[in-house]
């Protein structure tokens, strides 16, 4: 975990950095006098050679992670039971859901709304073996999966295993939406009787059992999914393929976007699509052919849009509009700031998940990027509840803008006195 203040990278080396030591280095947080970040100790190395003053407060991040979040919980009282009669959005991995609490809290969910959210449904399995799968909510539970009537959306989270705030989102998205639906709200209740929401909470499950096993109180750096591909340390942190840079779209476009190298926390692997779990989010694509798609990553306080891989990218002026006009739509509650990659997050990314779903399906995708620096990629336990709030309403918004809905496109006023003989 390193403190950077002063000063900005040299040019040279960019692509080899860390993706948040890119964001600091291309100027993505210009106004912040110093920026706390993870970094291995080449990259450590590399940034203090182009002329960054940097401090390193601890000299691993797991355990940094791990420590303060147990001074929290220590410190503090038991959080609150969440409205709505929900237990607290809490898991027993450093304040965050493990892969059982997950399946555990579906299953109470699909037990307290059994017409609303259905059984989780097996949709692929990863590279070692465990199960990929998908949770259908709409009011259909006898066919929800099967109808291909109704505008679909899809959410993911846990793409990349070291960002678990990812899942705390997706889950408070869904439990508010259900609890405002059984308490009678008009916005809810109309969005799970028009809608199919489908819901991958853990899309790469191999590398959150990773950080499960070694890092059991929160910490767990690993990225990338279950794939051996570092011979340096088989079965490390720093194995697996970048599940986000192995999707078909300019898959292997450069190699600042995405890597080529095996160890690289952005390695993206033989060929697009190489990996059981980005072909599990092709397939849910390709057969339910969401409107909208929402990836939930950490961090940045950021929405990203298509494309992502080069900033010469074309697209056209009415698809760049649509999704600059929803992403500004979705927040305008949090404030995020909105854009494509390399003008949001900082850096380009090339086989990217949202990118592949527009190029080659048509939906509206969008990637949001949850919690600052100093959340960094496992953020303090008290930090849960207010980062997962921030998201609500994207979520919400993204799902209304799948179907068809009123939109004020003007307003006059006529001047003048009232019409004679009409009522004062």
């Amino acid at each position: 975990t390193v403190s950077g203040a002063g000063g900005r990278c040299a040019p040279s080396g960019w692509a080899s950095l860390a993706e948040d030591l890119q964001l600091y280095c291309r100027g993505g947080l210009a106004n912040a006098s110093n920026v706390i970040f993870t970094a291995r100790q080449d990259d450590v190395h590399r940034l203090l050679r182009s002329g960054v003053r940097a401090v390193v407060l601890h000299d691993d991040a797991s355990e940094y992670f791990a420590l303060r979040a147990a001074a929290e919980v220590d410190g503090r009282a038991p959080p609150r039971r969440a409205a709505a009669g929900h237990p607290p959005l809490r898991g027993s991995m450093g304040g965050f859901y493990t892969t059982g609490e997950v399946r555990s809290e579906f299953a109470r969910l699909a037990s307290e709304y059994p017409a609303w959210v259905g059984a989780p449904a097996k949709v692929g399995s990863s590279r070692n073996g465990r199960d990929l799968w998908v949770s259908c909510v709409g009011t259909n539970q006898g066919r929800c999966l099967a109808d291909r009537s109704r505008p679909t959306v899809l959410y993911t989270a846990l793409v990349h295993a070291r960002e678990p705030a990812t899942v705390m989102c997706l889950v408070q998205f869904l439990r508010s939406l259900l609890s405002s639906a059984a308490a009678g709200g008009a916005e809810a209740t109309h969005l799970l009787a028009h809608r199919k929401l489908l819901f991958v909470p853990v899309a790469n499950p191999d590398g959150y059992a990773w950080n499960e096993l070694h890092r059991p109180h929160g910490g767990g750096m690993k990225r990338k999914n279950g794939a051996r591909s570092c011979t340096r340390s088989p079965d490390s942190a720093d194995d697996g393929v970048d599940l986000n840079r192995n999707f078909g779209h300019k898959f292997g476009y450069d190699d600042v976007g995405s890597e080529a190298s095996g160890c690289s926390e952005m390695w993206r692997g033989e060929g697009a699509f190489s990996e059981p779990e980005s072909r599990a989010i092709r397939d849910l694509v390709q057969t339910h052919a969401p409107e909208v798609v929402l990836h939930w990553h950490g961090w940045g306080n950021d929405v990203a849009l298509p494309f992502s891989y080069d900033w010469r990218a074309p697209i056209s002026a009415a698809d760049l509009e649509t999704h600059q006009e929803l992403g500004a739509e979705a927040s305008a509650r949090n404030h995020y700031g909105v854009g494509r990659a390399w003008e949001s997050v900082g850096y380009p990314v090339n086989g990217e998940a949202g990118d592949w779903s527009y190029a080659a399906q048509g939906a509206a995708s969008f990637t949001i990027e949850v919690g600052n620096s100093r959340d960094s990629f496992w953020p303090p336990p008290s930090r849960i509840d207010p980062i997962a709030a921030e998201s609500v309403w994207a979520a919400t918004y993204f799902a209304t803008a799948a179907g068809p809905q009123l939109q004020l496109g003007s307003v006059s006023l006529a001047t003048g006195g009232a019409a004679a003989g009409s009522a004062p």
